[in-house]
């Protein structure tokens, strides 16, 4: 691997942020994002009607694909 792939970047994760839809419905997500300058590819984990419950367990996952210079949702 290069220095870039082995590369961490600090990581700041934003809880309940709501996302308009065009219907005007508010979806609720957790996002994990790099602190580095963008932009970045996104990866969605997609659990309705019960992000707490159900993604509380991705967040790891989350917080490293943040350090890899990914978006997670």
């Amino acid at each position: 691997m290069g220095k870039a792939a082995s590369t961490r970047y600090a990581t700041r994760i934003f809880k309940n942020v709501s996302i308009p839809m065009s219907d005007g419905t508010l979806l609720s997500a957790d996002i994990a994002m790099p602190e580095a300058a963008g932009p970045f590819p996104m990866v969605l984990d997609y659990y309705p009607y019960r992000k707490d419950d159900l993604s509380a367990h991705a967040l790891p996952q989350h917080r490293y694909l943040a350090e890899c210079r990914y978006v997670a949702l």
